[in-house]
């Protein structure tokens, strides 16, 4: 029973020990200083801070942001520096002429750029390098561009390009013969030629071709009613004469002479019966002549009147190809409509639209 005493008094203490052991101490509290004083209020200010080094800096102007000098003209001739003085000094008269005419404004500069160009600029013609052309054309395509050098196609649809081309003999009768039958009532026209060269058979028939490409069976609708042209062959140009009498008895009004057939002698008989002539530059007697119809020059200078004025008209005219003139046109036979006919029908033949010579030839 003791012994039975003994072992509850040990359970009991062990677990007292173990209840102790679980129980949580309680936190001592800080202690907390209290003041009477009240404590001063700091205010923080914020303030610019300025190195002594830093400076305001001043807008600097870029040079490339300095506007240019507008171009306020209608029509400008762009020649620089190094452009042929005589090209640039002939179609600044041409342009001038033709700006008066029709009220427009002209200008004309050495130096351009792709800013320069206003809403008033209709066109430029450009004596420049076609890199320059590119660059301008690129940044003004409301701007038409009249290009003078040798590109054999557009590069775009505001570039225009007039390009000198070497005319053929055959080119040049073709147009002899088309000039002929524009300017004489009644397609009353001849031509005297060599007749035993290859160079007065080509004569012979390019002018054959041109005046009938024009007119056709080119008959007179009065009495005496003729299929022209009538056509006189030389072996010899001192023998003129005989040629001569053919046309005259056929009522031929307008004759060609081809430049190796010419002479002074027979120049001045045409003179002498009143019968004008299609001549070219440079042949025998010309200087003696007195009924001009018109002379076929080399086209070393063209005329550009007509094709500004085609492109004003918003015409694509793409390649331009110059190689013959028409000069000393007697405009009371050959008016404007009747020239500008012709310079169209030029521009197809040079382009190789209109054969010179019969099939076959």
């Amino acid at each position: 029973m003791k012994k039975f005493k003994c072992h509850i008094l040990g359970i009991v203490l062990v677990l007292t020990l173990l209840l102790g052991a679980c129980k949580q101490e309680t936190p001592i509290p800080t202690p907390v200083v209290v003041s009477d004083h009240t404590p001063l209020a700091v205010s923080v200010s914020e303030t610019d801070e300025t190195t002594p080094d830093q400076t305001t800096a001043e807008p600097v102007e870029d040079p490339g942001s300095v506007s240019l000098e507008q171009v306020q003209a209608q029509i400008v001739l762009w020649a620089p520096g190094n452009a042929d003085a005589n090209l640039a000094q002939n179609f600044t008269g041409q342009l001038q002429n033709y700006a008066q005419q029709n009220a427009l404004s002209f200008e004309q500069r050495e130096t351009l750029s792709p800013s320069q160009l206003s809403v008033q600029t209709q066109l430029v013609v450009a004596l420049t390098s076609q890199a320059e052309l590119q660059t301008m054309a690129e940044a003004n395509g409301q701007v038409q561009f009249l290009y003078i050098g040798n590109l054999q196609e557009s590069p775009m649809p505001n570039v225009h390009i007039l390009n000198q081309v070497q005319a053929l003999p055959e080119q040049q009768s073709f147009l002899a013969g088309l000039v002929a039958v524009l300017g004489t009532p009644e397609f009353r026209v001849g031509s005297i030629t060599m007749s035993n060269t290859a160079a007065g058979q080509i004569a012979r028939d390019g002018f054959l071709t041109g005046a009938r490409y024009y007119c056709g069976l080119c008959r007179s609708r009065y009495t005496p009613l003729i299929l022209y042209p009538i056509q006189a062959e030389l072996e010899d140009p001192a023998n003129w004469q005989a040629g001569l009498d053919h046309l005259l008895s056929q009522e031929v009004k307008t004759v060609f002479v081809q430049p190796e057939a010419s002479s002074q002698e027979l120049i001045s008989a045409l003179n002498a019966k009143g019968i004008a002539i299609i001549a070219v530059e440079g042949q025998s007697g010309l200087d003696l002549a007195e009924n001009v119809l018109g002379v076929l020059s080399s086209g070393l200078v063209a005329d550009i009147s007509p094709i500004v004025e085609r492109i004003l008209a918003h015409e694509p005219l793409g390649v331009i190809k110059i190689g013959l003139e028409l000069t000393r046109i007697d405009e009371s036979k050959l008016g404007a409509g009747k020239q500008i006919l012709f310079e169209r029908y030029k521009e197809d033949l040079l382009n190789g639209d209109i054969k010179a010579l019969p099939y076959g030839q």
